[in-house]
């Protein structure tokens, strides 16, 4: 028995950063009034449904509205939310708590049923096109003991149970069969958390006022709005004009101007998000790759390892950063940085070497290379389009001629879901803190029946990898578990079963009366912003 017991602690704890406190010299700006907050967000909103897709930008927007069992701490360690202790009372056995006296914003009070059918409905909702599986995967069953107790059965011993249950937002039983329709409309927005949604509008605002039956710390903002703009030079031009009290995703090319206005002041902190290169492991040929004159290949080149480390070499990931991203990233060599569990010390960015990179494309049978389109996102990671050219100028150059087609975050999507690609630029972050279920969602063998491989569009599969990271992520003892994982990232790098390009810092920018207190998570909250005391 492990009989692990969490004592109660506040919600939503966050170490509060340190901002940079900007220079002076430039016209102050009009402050927005004290009780309404105005955001603009870079990502794009899929849907109000909390259920609906582990991306961050809609998880994010969820956590104004519900809450999950539990919440994550800066070192993403699980602390309480719904469920103020929980304890492992067996290897797959655990009991949760909840928290009395909690209602939903419509007055229903929250009870054990409503965690079975939210766990329910995350995993199993239709057309999800990032399941939540991935987080609940390791669960049998879940049964309300009573009103304010949760027994969850697991099918193998799951250490990382009670963090991954932060990603799990719920709901009223009542709304089990509701589809995202009615979230999106807001005629299912009934939650418990700090914010009551008032409108939303897809691409556009999401509109909400302070809970008044919120269990928790009330927030500074009785009302706020959330607008998306996608634009970066937008986001950063409603800032200076004060229609805005803070915005995220801060272009790199503005944040020394922001840094300089009066009135404002930019924060900075590292995040744990990869941004990296899926490419298709699975088909025999690709439609989206062909000889060097155009030709129909017979074969896939990207099933070549010669191939894909030769792709590798060829990236100047230190260029990326510095010029592109004007060292808002760090150059990455595997899944997460490397003070992370379940890291290897052994590994080292892949250093930027194209004339081995020619000599090993001419090894693998393509002395002329071949040529190829790259796909990604344009409105979804800093300066990711700018990216996305910069690697096909790079592989262009050791002879794959390579075309890059960047589209909104809503069209490139889809294309990685359904496998249509030969390469795409993609970002994980880790939600758990450690290598393993990154490993299982982004290499494992796709397994929809367990939850595996979701996000592997490139369809990567390796049994022994597979079998390791099983191993793993059932291992109890912290020392052993990262032991295993490093062996994975080991192999899975070597394997080059993606391409690790950096990790993001992330950037907020807002009126200097005010702090954000972000975390790696990366979300941007509205909770989470405050008045500087």
């Amino acid at each position: 028995m492990l009989g692990r017991l969490f004592p109660t602690l506040g919600r939503r704890s966050a170490g509060v950063l340190v901002a940079a406190t900007l220079a002076a010299g430039a016209p102050s700006l009009v402050l927005a009034q004290d009780a309404h907050l105005d955001v603009a967000l870079g990502g794009a909103i899929l849907s109000m449904d909390p259920h609906y897709s582990i991306v961050v930008s809609n998880q994010m927007v969820s956590d104004n509205f519900f809450d999950g069992l539990t919440d994550r701490d800066d070192s993403f360690r699980a602390t309480p939310a719904l469920a103020i202790s929980w304890e492992a009372t067996g290897p797959v056995e655990w009991i949760f708590k909840l928290r009395p006296g909690v209602t939903y914003s419509d007055g229903t009070p929250l009870v054990a049923k409503d965690v079975v059918d939210s766990i329910d409905r995350a995993t199993n909702l239709p057309n999800s096109p990032s399941s939540f599986k991935t987080y609940t995967n390791s669960i049998e069953t879940v049964e309300a003991v009573d009103d304010l107790t949760v027994k969850i059965t697991t099918v193998r011993p799951n250490p990382l149970l009670p963090v991954e249950l932060a990603n799990v937002m719920i709901v009223p039983n009542k709304l089990y069969s509701a589809e995202t329709g009615a979230f999106n409309s807001g005629e299912a927005m009934i939650g418990t958390g700090p914010y009551i949604l008032d409108s939303y509008t897809p691409g556009g605002d999401v509109k909400m006022t302070r809970n008044p039956n919120y269990w928790g710390e009330a927030p500074e903002w009785e009302t706020v709005t959330m607008s998306v703009i996608s634009n970066d030079a937008s986001r950063t031009a409603g800032l200076l004009s004060g229609d805005y009290d803070l915005i995220d995703q801060v272009a790199v090319s503005d944040v020394e101007r922001l840094e300089s206005t009066e009135g404002l002041k930019v924060k900075m902190i590292p995040s744990n998000r990869v941004i990296f290169l899926m490419l298709d492991h699975y088909s025999d040929t690709n439609p989206y790759i062909s000889g060097p004159n155009g030709e129909p290949l017979d074969v896939n080149p990207l099933k070549d390892l010669r191939v894909r480390q030769a792709l590798s070499m060829s990236i100047n990931r230190e260029g990326i950063t510095d010029r592109i991203l004007r060292g808002q990233g760090t150059p990455a060599a595997q899944f997460l940085p490397a003070s992370y569990p379940g890291t290897s010390d052994a590994l080292e960015v892949t250093p930027y070497d194209p004339e081995a990179a020619k000599a090993l494309l001419a090894e693998a049978g393509y002395p002329d290379g071949f040529q190829m389109t790259i796909i990604g996102s344009n409105d979804r990671y800093t300066n990711d389009s700018e990216v996305l050219q910069a690697i096909a100028q790079m592989f262009s150059r050791i002879g794959v001629k390579t075309q890059a087609d960047p589209s909104p975050w809503a069209t490139f999507r889809p294309k990685v879901t359904n496998s249509d690609f030969a390469m795409s630029l993609f970002g994980w972050a880790s939600n758990t803190g450690e290598a393993g279920m990154s490993m299982r969602a982004l290499i494992g063998t796709p397994d929809a029946e367990i939850g595996r491989g979701g996000p592997n569009g490139g369809r990567y599969s390796n049994p022994q990898v597979d079998a390791l990271i099983e191993m793993a992520i059932v291992t109890i003892d912290n020392e052993t578990r990262s032991a295993a994982l490093a062996q994975v990232t080991e192999m899975a790098m070597k394997d080059v079963a993606i391409i690790p390009l950096y990790f993001t810092a992330i950037t907020w920018a807002m009126r200097d009366d005010l702090d954000y207190l972000g975390k790696a998570d990366q979300f941007t909250t509205a909770q989470s912003v405050v008045r500087v005391k």
